[in-house]
């Protein structure tokens, strides 16, 4: 699923924000792909164009795992066709941009199971340390948090933000209803005003916007240093 910019136009600022913070650390630290990408808590891995993987984190082989992406003899590929052809195209326009556009990455669903929507985040490598390769990862999702977010970013009252909470723990208006102790009819009114202030058309875009201002990195003390850690695929 490609996101329409003109969804996120408020986002679109804090996506840039992420992105330029990822190539500042590749830029100060000047070290390989795998170190960086155990700094990133989220999955996250580094793949050319023919969706080959050349390194990955500890959470996307979890993610692997637990069969929701797959590898072939290294190849990436997603759990339709569709969506392998959705993470080939994000992959190449990351690694052949638009000159006239900045790459703040592109963004893939790869999972709408029910309460797992999964999104693939896709972009350059930071500081264009390799123009070959481009970087995925995927964002992990904190309800509570997330909705704080959302809550201040656009101004939401304390029960709009319950509501988006719930949202992003997967429940139905039903369900919202009998844990708010509103009707049915009173949460869906109020998911549609929520969504005229965010500016967003679709119940699922919720997780998409969660997953677009959400910072990736691990916290670490100032001046802590990276430590080496051995690479496998």
């Amino acid at each position: 699923m490609q996101i329409p910019d003109a969804e996120f136009a408020t986002a679109r600022r804090a996506i840039e924000l992420l992105w330029d913070a990822v190539a500042d650390l590749a830029k100060t630290t000047l070290q390989s792909h795998q170190m960086w990408l155990d700094d990133i808590e989220s999955p996250a891995l580094t793949i050319d164009e023919n969706l080959v993987v050349r390194s990955m984190n500890s959470g996307f082989r979890r993610l692997v795992g637990e069969g929701v992406i797959t590898l072939d003899r290294g190849t990436l590929s997603g759990s339709t066709p569709l969506i392998t052809t959705q993470l080939r195209d994000a992959v190449r326009a990351a690694i052949i941009p638009d000159p006239n556009q900045k790459n703040v990455g592109s963004t893939v669903l790869i999972s709408q199971e029910e309460q797992r929507f999964l999104f693939a985040v896709i972009g350059s490598i930071p500081g264009n340390t390799d123009p070959n390769l481009a970087l995925i990862y995927v964002p992990q999702f904190n309800e509570e948090t997330g909705a704080q977010r959302i809550a201040l970013a656009f101004g939401l009252s304390w029960v709009e933000a319950r509501i988006v909470r719930c949202i992003l723990r997967g429940r139905c208006p039903r369900a919202i209803g009998l844990e708010l102790g509103f009707t049915e009819e009173t949460v869906r009114t109020y998911i549609k005003r929520v969504m005229l202030k965010v500016g967003i058309n679709r119940q699922s875009e919720f997780f998409v916007l969660h997953s677009r201002t959400f910072s990736p990195f691990k916290l670490r003390q100032p001046g802590a240093p990276y430590i080496t850690t051995s690479s496998s695929m």
